[in-house]
């Protein structure tokens, strides 16, 4: 029998996700999407940056903003480069058909009873905001996540422009994983790395990426329903987290792209399931 999975979503579905629900119907009983969406701040921009001038100093503030701003000027570039060719990929619309379930705010009541109403063996995490234990525990099997880098080495946000920014093309890759309390430290299903050919540029590599994430889907679901079990972070690997891109380093990779592209030419695509991969 197969697995019944839903996936938790936000308002609105890109290309990305969309390849996502689409390996999970391939794979599994896709039983519905919890639509939830992020609740407002409570404090205002100017003050938090003020907290963090007081904080944290002047300097790193300023590069932090000046972080903001060029990844304002970068990323909408790259993504809507990623989007076309991830929507020519597409067969279809994976959600047609596919119940769709209001769960309110992130983590809230209402996403609670929203899972439980679908009653699914898993969770695939695709929306907005960190999970708390209430939504990561509300199926059976607990939920898990596609994270772009190659866990333990490198956790956060932005880990591919982090590997690039960095020099460290073992970070580059995808690793599915199941969620705990934790920021990226729960146990491994699958793992992979994208082949880097001649000519890539980066949002290629984004888009790879993308489409590796949904194979890991697939093939890490179809090796749960045959009895995998997830397997632990290992403690004696190096382990950095890393969160937004400052000023310094949007210049460091921009500078250092072509090189790290010309570093990663000539491997092969590697895939691992319930196994790490070397790193």
């Amino acid at each position: 029998m197969a697995m019944r999975v839903a996936v938790i979503v936000g308002e609105s579905l890109d290309a990305q996700q969309r390849h996502f629900i689409a390996a999970v119907r391939r794979a599994a009983d896709l039983v519905g999407l919890v639509k939830v969406r992020r609740p407002r701040r409570r404090t205002s921009r100017m003050r938090r940056y003020a907290r963090m001038a007081r904080e944290t100093g002047l300097l790193r503030t300023a590069n932090f903003l000046g972080g903001m701003f060029a990844s304002a000027l970068t990323r909408p570039r790259i993504q809507r480069r990623v989007e076309a060719a991830l929507r020519a990929a597409l067969d279809g619309d994976p959600t047609e058909g596919v119940p769709v379930l209001d769960g309110g705010l992130v983590n809230g009541a209402e996403e609670v009873e929203a899972i439980r109403k679908l009653a699914p063996d898993l969770l695939y995490q695709a929306g907005p905001g960190i999970t708390r234990r209430r939504i990561f525990g509300a199926a059976p099997r607990g939920m898990i996540h596609v994270h772009h880098g190659i866990l333990p080495a490198i956790r956060g946000i932005a880990s591919p422009e982090w590997a690039v920014r960095e020099e460290k093309p073992l970070w580059l890759g995808v690793t599915l994983h199941v969620i705990d309390e934790g920021l990226d430290t729960g146990p491994l299903v699958a793992q992979g790395r994208p082949q880097v050919a001649a000519g890539d540029a980066w949002p290629d590599v984004r888009a790879k990426l993308s489409l590796l994430g949904a194979r890991l889907i697939a093939e890490g679901l179809r090796a749960l329903a045959d009895g995998l079990a997830p397997v632990p972070q290992p403690p004696e690997l190096p382990s950095a987290y890393r969160s937004n891109l400052g000023l310094s380093d949007w210049i460091r990779f921009h500078r250092r792209l072509g090189r790290f592209l010309r570093s990663c030419r000539g491997q092969a695509e590697q895939v691992a399931i319930g196994e790490w991969l070397p790193q």
